[in-house]
This record gives C-alpha cells, structure tokens and sequence, in this order.
C-alpha cells in the first residue's frame, strides 16, 4: 500500500486552510492556524511539502520569515510554497527567490497547488530545489564561499563524501549533496544549514 505524502499547510485562517486541504485530496495533509503550534509542528515530523500564507495574523513574522527562520533553526530541507490571496507575490519572491520552491495567488490555488505540490514530492525536483535554496541563503548571509568548520560534520560517510571530492567551502559542500535517496539528501541538506546558521551567526 503506497504511503500518501505528507503535506503541512499553515494558514491563520482556518476556512482557507481546510479548503486548501481539501484541494490536495491526494495527500495526506495537517492544518494548523495557531503561530503558537507552528514550531512545534514543523519539526515533529518529515513533511514532504509545507504550504505557508504570507500574512498570519497574531505572529510577530509573517509567513516567509517564519518560515526562513524555521529553515536555518529545525534544517528544514522540505519545499516550502508560499501562497497569499492579497500581497503582491512578485515583491516576495524578489525578497526570498529560490529559498521557497513555488509562490501561489490564492485564485490560482486549485488549478496551482496540487501540480505544485506533486513537484514538491518528486525526489529529483527536491534534490534542485536543496541546491538552490541552500545557494540562495548562503548568498544572503555572505557565506558562499567561506570555508567550513569540518567538526561540523559529525556524520563519518557524510565527512568521508566531503573531503574526497575535495570540499573546502560552503559552495563545494552544496554541489556536493548527493543526488538520490531522500533521506540521504535531507541529512546532508541539514548539515550545510547547520554550517550557514553557524556563519551566520559569527558575521
């Protein structure tokens, strides 16, 4: 028996999330409209999409930066499509680019979503999407091109894989995540983002 994806939808406005749900009939999906539930949901589990809303209201961050900020604090390494029904989507995805993997108006969402999300499970489009996302973070924290702390890497295979393709830099490490199981992308996904958070930090 095949095993639905599971998909995180995040939206203050329960209606909107429910029906969102509903669109996406083919997974199994989770709800939540509380800010105050958001961490503890997105890092209680493997989720194979996470839809955000721009606007959650009751939050001290809008969606994308709750998001990003979720990104580097839990390694979050799953497409995140961000969706909103009032905010302009082309100034957002100027802000945050290939960090989030689509950006859906809510009056394309039943036409949009269920393709998108699709995408979002295929191990293939995961794999470029962790390339470009982890790119695009580096880049905006100026840290593409540091060279990484190796007692970061705790994992010997993961080491072992880094220092035989002759990785130095941030930038070595990401062309370097292998392309194949998706837990094995994910774990090393994890690992560069816990390298970018550190440099991050120290700039």
């Amino acid at each position: 028996m095949n095993v639905k994806p599971k998909v995180l939808i995040f939206d203050d406005q329960k209606d909107w999330a429910d029906q969102i749900a509903l669109t996406l009939n083919k997974f199994s999906t989770t709800t939540i409209s509380n800010p105050d539930h958001w961490n503890k949901t997105i890092s209680s589990t493997h989720w194979d999409a996470i839809i955000v809303d721009v606007q959650i209201l009751g939050d001290s961050l809008d969606g994308p930066e709750r998001a990003e900020q979720s990104i580097l604090e839990f390694g979050i390494v799953t497409p995140i499509i961000i969706i909103s029904g009032v905010v302009n989507l082309e100034d957002v995805k100027k802000k945050y680019g290939d960090i989030f993997f689509e950006y859906v108006h809510k009056d394309n969402y039943n036409k949009d979503l269920p393709r998108f999300v699709e995408n979002a499970c295929n191990v293939e489009n995961r794999y470029y999407h962790m390339i470009n996302m982890l790119t695009e973070l580096a880049k905006k924290f100026k840290v593409l091109n540091h060279t990484f702390p190796k007692d970061m890497i705790l994992d010997n295979v993961v080491l072992q894989l880094f220092e035989s393709g002759g990785g130095k830099t941030i930038k070595d490490l990401i062309s370097l995540i292998p392309k194949g199981l998706k837990m094995e992308m994910s774990k090393v996904g994890q690992i560069i983002l816990n390298i970018i958070k550190d440099a991050k930090d120290k700039n």
